[in-house]
């Protein structure tokens, strides 16, 4: 009902009075240690959450009224890792609800304020499911960084720099393109074709470099005053541009995965958030 309001005329007094009997409903059952484990519960709960999401255009503002609930996927998601070798649902919540944040981090321009899981951020050998998560902890951390009061860090930029190109150096082979092409028709107008095999060489691939595009952007050691400023500015405009100018590529060349044109929003989003030049 609150999406068909948002969608059609569908009366938003009506979708307004459901949507906060679910808040009602869900504020004491996040509470109870044994309901928490229930996994409709968890889903509702980042549901409940995505519906704030479309109303930030409307109100201007992030009210986070479920961030208690995304906690609370955290918690359970914790305990799931601690009891199971391997994923099940509360982790794939768990990681809808760090997409989500992240989200909300990116548009805010705030530090991240869901707990990052203790996911692996390592480059030892691993499946290409695991390499791709790897990517979504380190845009975490990277959101984490250039948002957060240690910003100007230069040790730590570096350091995350330093985990961005590694895990391109790293990775399988197997996250290559499968075929590329500078863009369709050769015009220079169009954004590249840029082909993987699988949903998760897509979403590895995007995730970097869109951490890698902040990273750019927030560069600590990037003169503040003079020519050298200017100049500086010019190349990360241009660098900007070119990732998502690539990032789009990848939604556009792979749009039977749908969730790709979510990043690719993420990215057209914060070059026009961003002061750049």
């Amino acid at each position: 009902m609150y999406v068909l309001s948002r969608t059609t005329d569908f009366d938003p007094y009506i979708a307004d009075a459901y949507y906060q009997r679910c808040f009602d409903t869900l504020i004491p059952a996040l509470n109870d240690n044994v309901t928490i484990k229930e996994e409709p519960l968890l889903a509702a709960t980042v549901i409940l959450r995505l519906l704030e999401e479309m109303n930030i255009s409307i109100i201007g503002s992030d009210p986070q009224g479920h961030l208690f609930g995304t906690q609370a996927i955290i918690r359970a998601a914790e305990q799931s890792y601690a009891a199971t070798s391997g994923p099940d649902r509360r982790q794939a919540i768990y990681w809808a609800a760090f997409r989500q944040e992240l989200w909300i981090s990116l548009m805010t321009q705030r530090a991240f304020k869901l707990h990052i899981f203790p996911a692996d951020r390592s480059l030892e050998p691993a499946n290409d499911s695991i390499w791709a998560t790897r990517t979504i902890a380190h845009l975490g951390d990277v959101s984490n960084f250039v948002f957060g009061e240690g910003r100007n860090s230069i040790a730590r930029y570096n350091q995350l720099m330093d985990e961005n190109r590694s895990w391109t150096q790293c990775r399988p082979d197997s996250f290559d393109p499968y075929y590329f092409r500078q863009d369709r028709d050769g015009s220079g107008r169009n954004f590249p074709d840029i082909r993987f095999h699988q949903k998760t060489h897509v979403m590895g691939t995007q995730y970097n470099l869109l951490a890698h595009m902040l990273l750019i952007v927030h560069d600590p050691t990037i003169p503040q005053l003079g020519p050298a400023h200017k100049a500086s500015r010019a190349i990360v405009d241009r660098t900007v541009q070119d990732n998502v100018r690539t990032l789009c590529g990848v939604a556009q060349s792979n749009s039977k995965w749908f969730p790709c044109k979510f990043v690719a929003c993420f990215a057209i989003a914060l070059g026009k958030l961003i002061p750049i030049s």
